[in-house]
């Protein structure tokens, strides 16, 4: 990193006023140094006169900015502070999806795709069944459902995954450096969470299940590239019956095979089903 990245950001820090409480300690700073410049440049230049003059100068000059400076370095710090959470509204807007608290798509891909040189596993997650959901129960119940499914993938969660809402009922959750044995591991938890959490909502009886699509990073092979498999190992899922999911034979382990690893959670089973 350069040293005008560095200065960049240390100054951006700086700058960044989150409380009123660090308006009034700003001004207070800024109020003191103004205070202590004009005295020290007015001293400075009556020091050799006349001691009552010296006394009456610096008396001024520490007077006026005493006077002017606490007013304008408030009103240009509350500016600041509004202006900075003005900035944190629209970042939370356009990087976190407002009714499930994920990640946007476009903030989720960009995050995905800086971390995708640590390898990894890429997981699509649908809900099963969610437009009769819909339908059945309203949109208001459509939407907790959304909520409550959210929070189940996040209870499992670490703090280095990556999770995003796609769009509509589709979500997307990108674990750097996982292996197939973690892969595995994280698709049980995800569908046993969903199940467990999802069996009411709001009340109802819903029976919240996920089908799961997932791959594994290969050396050459683009994010969309990524995506686009654990999207077809998804439509398997669907394809075999729902609430599991399939794995894409592309780590070590399972290349050889050139097959789908596919796992039932709810029969505790595994079949490895030539590709």
């Amino acid at each position: 990193m350069t040293i005008t990245r560095v200065l960049q950001e240390r100054a951006q820090k700086l700058l960044r006023i989150e409380s009123f409480n660090q308006v009034v300690r700003y001004a207070g700073y800024v109020t003191a140094l103004a205070v202590f410049s004009s005295v020290l440049v007015v001293g400075l230049a009556t020091y050799w006169t006349h001691w009552r003059i010296f006394i009456l100068s610096i008396s001024i000059a520490g007077a006026i900015p005493l006077l002017i400076a606490p007013p304008l370095a408030l009103l240009v710090l509350y500016v600041l502070w509004q202006i900075t959470r003005a900035i944190d509204q629209i970042n939370d807007f356009i990087r976190y999806d407002p009714l499930t608290g994920v990640l946007t798509r476009g903030y989720f891909l960009d995050l995905a795709q800086r971390a995708f040189y640590r390898g990894g596993f890429f997981f699509m997650l649908d809900i099963d069944h969610f437009k009769k959901i819909n339908d059945d129960h309203g949109h208001d119940i459509g939407d907790e459902a959304l909520r409550v499914f959210a929070a189940a993938i996040k209870s499992v969660a670490q703090d280095d995954w990556l999770i995003g809402r796609l769009g509509g009922e589709e979500f997307g959750l990108f674990v750097p450096g996982a292996g197939l044995a973690t892969a595995t591991v994280i698709g049980d938890k995800i569908c046993a969470a969903v199940r467990n959490r999802g069996e009411y909502v709001a009340g109802k009886r819903i029976g919240l299940t996920v089908s799961i699509g997932c791959s594994a990073c290969v050396v050459g092979q683009s994010l969309d590239d990524l995506m686009k498999t654990a999207d077809m190992r998804l439509y398997d899922a669907k394809r075999s019956g729902r609430n599991r999911y399939v794995i894409d034979g592309l780590s070590t382990e399972w290349a050889h095979d050139g097959g789908l690893l596919a796992i039932d959670p709810a029969r505790n089973s595994a079949t490895l089903t030539p590709a």
